[in-house]
């Protein structure tokens, strides 16, 4: 009984692997379309300076509110910027 189980689990695993490039290239012709975030709320945290930063710019263009959490007081200044450029923004400290 084991034997024929392991030959099943073979010839299922072997059919998978021939249709699985089908499936990817079906993936890639029709991909399913993006999601709109406008309007949603995004937590970003690390975003006073450095990869957080760059994130939070290109989050603001595309019209979320953003809760910026940084460790950093100096990150005030960088609220400002994003509420002038983007909207609503929301700049929290952690304690």
């Amino acid at each position: 009984m084991g034997c024929c189980m392991d030959i099943l689990d073979t010839i299922r695993v072997l059919f998978f692997m021939c249709l699985d490039p089908f499936f990817r290239l079906g993936r890639c012709m029709c991909p399913k379309p993006k999601k709109s975030i406008k309007g949603e709320i995004v937590l970003l945290t690390g975003a006073g300076h450095g990869l957080g930063k760059e994130v939070a710019c290109r989050l603001a263009e595309l019209g979320p509110t953003l809760v910026l959490w940084d460790i950093n007081q100096s990150g005030e200044a960088i609220g400002w910027h994003f509420k002038n450029k983007a909207g609503v923004c929301v700049l929290s400290k952690a304690t």
